[in-house]
């Protein structure tokens, strides 16, 4: 019986055993699809068992160590050509394709990229834009990169890229700060080649400033705390004051972060006694001083606005889907999510993969049994603490968790370094390559989606970005090649969320490009509706029109239809009449695209009413009009209603003047007239319910309502 015990018992006190459990464990929750009902048990099921064993083993074996495993130099120290090696593939990893890697920008990155090219013509001077109310910090350095290099792609993605390439000797300063060469080489190893850091450097979105200032504040954290018994102490609590202060213009998951830094603080300078509380103040101090731009900005402005209205005491949603919303987000960064309205997450698995995974588990379990009490309950709580911004939202959006990201690194290099204490030293060469084999994986997960999406469109579905958009840029720009830029009427759609097109198309539209004239342009072209198709036919036989394939790809009718016009001796004259109201279009748009979360879209709409005025007798313009003002009202209807009772009047003058000119579709006057209806406006109504009968006296919802009014007592 001995030898079968010993021979369990070395097995137990295995590491590799342990890391395998998990590694299969993560492997299995990643990839064979679940009852997503039944995921959050079998996952806490799934780790409970391991952990609760493992933890018992473990800290048998720890007390026996004298040094803690994180200032152990397990591996050789990394030479000048390690260092080399690995900035030449963190620089590749990033900076490979750079303009085509994604193919296609986000709905969030092309607002981004128009704030850019706003940037880089004149500021209004806002320090927080659109519906987030988000910092300018990262659309001031996309307009710094457009200057030079006048390419939007290059601008949009740059800056990520690089701040993700700093993120590198960041994580070395940092960890040098606390822990071993050993270990600090793993972490670095990991910042610079894991899923999470990679994912930040390929998207444009704010949060990717965050882990470059996260990791530096930690650094200067852990100087501060080095020369508390001195005086330069208080030069380190300072610098640390104005870089925490400074973080809030990085996301606004940053006062998680500035949270951890001051009980930290807090913490170090009970323990040091009376000497420690100057430190401390001046580090309030300037974090105060730092956060005075902030301030005004929350007291004029509507900073805090989407932050209140995101909330998951909003009610927006019952407090029973906020148990599945926290699911979501515990189960996200290790084996995704199984709600596909998630934003910015994995398509496949988590941001950690199996093995990176496995290494965090790992490290959670030597981390436990190394430092049980205090120092486990405190990390326990840094961790909750950064995780508040996400568990206390009512959507998903993985950006959210991006703080956290360090964290579970280092507790996945303190599994690697555990890993690499219990393989002989002849052997520890394979801890890097077991890191290599996780970058191969993380890179084909970042690549798939990023595929070609006339080869693999199933795959760019799943990014949630625009199959239209990006089809019809496609067109676009082989004809820009043939024919010179050209007037792309953008701002036509009804609903403009997604702008991608819009800032795609910068460097060849005439009507938003300051660089070029719209007079000497040889073609038009603009989105429209398949039911519009037929009156643009009337209007300009010569108009070419693709049909554009609806994502995601398996949907069989297109929702949109690309429409070019070449400008000839005909159709000139009336597409230059288009350049008299477009600037409506355009206020309107950028009206909307700038409002905070909450703000009513009612100026965005009065800018349409009074364009009707102005607007030239053409159906198909008209009707483009229309279609835009009646989208609008919907949506005020649906998020602001108390704006329509006064507005009311407003419309029923506007659609007054519209059923005078009377060249709208027998559909649009029958809206028209259902709205005014809805708002008491009957008289107008009922002229708009006629006019649709006149337009098609056999259209069957405008005799409805003709009947309905009428026996209504009207």
């Amino acid at each position: 019986m001995n030898p079968d015990g010993g021979t369990l018992e070395k097995l137990l006190n295995n590491r590799w055993f342990w890391w395998g459990i998990f590694f299969l464990w993560n492997l299995c929750l990643d990839y064979i699809p679940l009852n997503p009902s039944a995921r959050p048990a079998l996952t806490i099921l799934a780790l409970a068992f391991p952990f609760f064993m493992g933890w018992e083993h473990f800290r048998q074996s720890s007390g026996l160590e004298k040094k803690p495993l994180s200032q152990k130099e397990v591996l050789d120290s990394p030479q000048w050509v390690s260092w080399l090696i690995l900035g030449i593939v963190a620089v590749g990893l990033r900076f490979w394709h750079l303009e085509s890697f994604n193919r296609w920008p986000t709905l969030d990155e092309a607002l981004f990229g128009l704030k850019a090219f706003e940037l880089s013509h004149h500021w209004d001077g806002h320090l927080f834009f659109g519906f987030g109310q988000e910092s300018i910090s990262l659309p001031w350095l996309c307009s710094l990169t457009y200057r030079f290099s006048h390419s939007v792609f290059f601008s949009l993605w740059f800056p990520s890229a690089f701040f993700s390439l700093i993120t590198v000797p960041c994580a070395w300063l940092a960890s040098r700060t606390y822990f071993s060469r050993s270990f600090s080489w793993l972490f670095t190893l990991l910042m610079a080649l894991s899923y999470w850091p990679l994912f930040t450097g390929r998207i444009c979105l704010l949060g990717v400033l965050l882990l470059p200032w996260e990791l530096m504040a930690f650094y200067f954290l852990g100087r501060y705390l080095q020369s508390m018994k001195s005086q330069i102490q208080y030069r380190w609590a300072m610098i640390l004051g104005f870089w925490t202060g400074g973080g809030y213009w990085t996301f606004t998951s940053w006062p998680s972060v500035t949270l951890v830094v001051m009980i930290l603080m807090a913490v170090a300078t009970v323990r040091i006694g009376r000497s420690g509380w100057r430190g401390f103040l001046l580090f309030c101090t300037s974090m105060g001083f730092a956060l005075l731009p902030l301030m005004q900005a929350v007291l004029t402005g509507n900073y805090a606005r989407h932050i209140q209205n995101v909330a998951a005491w909003s009610g927006y949603f019952p407090w029973s889907h906020q148990i599945g919303t926290v699911a979501n987000y515990l189960s996200a960064p290790f084996w995704g999510t199984w709600d596909m309205d998630t934003g910015y997450a994995p398509v496949d698995g988590g941001f950690l993969n199996p093995i990176v995974g496995a290494c965090c588990f790992l490290g959670m379990l030597e981390w436990m049994s190394e430092k049980p009490g205090p120092v486990t309950i405190s990390t326990i709580l840094i961790l909750g603490i950064l995780s508040l911004p996400a568990l206390l939202s009512m959507n998903l959006d993985t950006f959210r968790l991006v703080q956290l990201a360090p964290f579970l690194l280092l507790l996945a290099a303190f599994g690697l370094q555990s890993l690499a204490r219990a393989t002989a030293p002849g052997h520890r060469k394979w801890i890097l390559g077991l890191i290599l084999i996780s970058t191969a994986l993380d890179w084909g997960r970042l690549n798939y989606p990023n595929q070609d999406p006339a080869i693999h469109p199933e795959a760019f579905a799943l990014t949630g970005k625009s199959f239209e958009n990006q089809k019809a840029y496609t067109l676009l720009k082989i004809l820009e090649s043939s024919s010179g830029p050209g007037l792309v009427f953008t701002d036509f759609v009804p609903d403009n969320r997604d702008e991608s097109l819009a800032f795609s198309v910068i460097p060849f539209n005439a009507l938003v490009n300051p660089d070029l004239s719209s007079t000497s342009v040889f073609w038009a072209a603009f989105l429209t509706n398949p039911g519009m198709i037929s009156l643009l036919r009337k209007e300009f036989p010569e108009a070419i029109i693709t049909p554009l394939p609806a994502s995601p790809p398996q949907k069989v009718s297109p929702n949109q239809a690309l429409a070019v016009i070449p400008m000839t001796a005909r159709t000139r004259p009336p597409l230059l009449k288009w350049l008299q109201i477009y600037p409506f279009f355009q206020k309107c748009d950028e009206q909307i695209r700038f409002l905070p979360n909450g703000e009513s879209r009612r100026s965005a709409w009065l800018t349409l009413l009074q364009a009707e005025s102005v607007c030239p007798r053409d159906s198909f313009l008209h009707c483009v009009l229309w279609i835009k003002i009646l989208s609008i009202y919907g949506w005020e209807e649906k998020f602001s209603r108390q704006t329509l009772t006064a507005d009311s009047v407003n419309l029923a003058n506007t659609a007054a003047h519209a059923i005078t000119v009377g060249n709208l579709t027998a559909n649009l006057y029958n809206q028209i007239g259902a709205e005014l209806a809805a708002q008491g406006q009957k008289t107008t109504a009922l002229k708009a319910f006629q006019e649709s009968l006149k337009v098609d006296p056999r259209y069957s919802l405008a005799v409805q309502n003709l009947r309905w009014l009428k026996s209504s007592g009207y």
